[in-house]
């Protein structure tokens, strides 16, 4: 996706993007990467390195704990104009 694409894209979902800067807008950008998953993917868990903020385009995301006796609890969801914080 081209680098104008991306901050069209970010500029529809991301609510602080008309309050940036013309320079923090583009690094915004420059450091963004859109990413496919497929559903039923793990994108995070707490073995894992930070992968940054997520912004939900389309889908939705479920957030869950998984218990050492393999059962799941779902914490709360995201769906499309969502962000997440916590895996930063």
């Amino acid at each position: 996706m081209e680098h104008r694409q991306l901050q069209t894209l970010l500029s529809g979902l991301f609510p602080p993007w008309p309050h940036l800067s013309d320079r923090e807008q583009q690094e915004l950008a420059a450091h963004s990467r859109l990413i496919r998953y497929s559903a039923g993917s793990n994108l995070h868990s707490r073995d894992l390195g930070c992968i940054g903020m997520l912004l939900i385009i389309s889908g939705e995301l479920r957030i869950y704990l998984l218990s050492e006796e393999g059962r799941e609890i779902t914490l709360y969801r995201l769906h499309q104009g969502e962000a997440c914080v916590l895996s930063a």
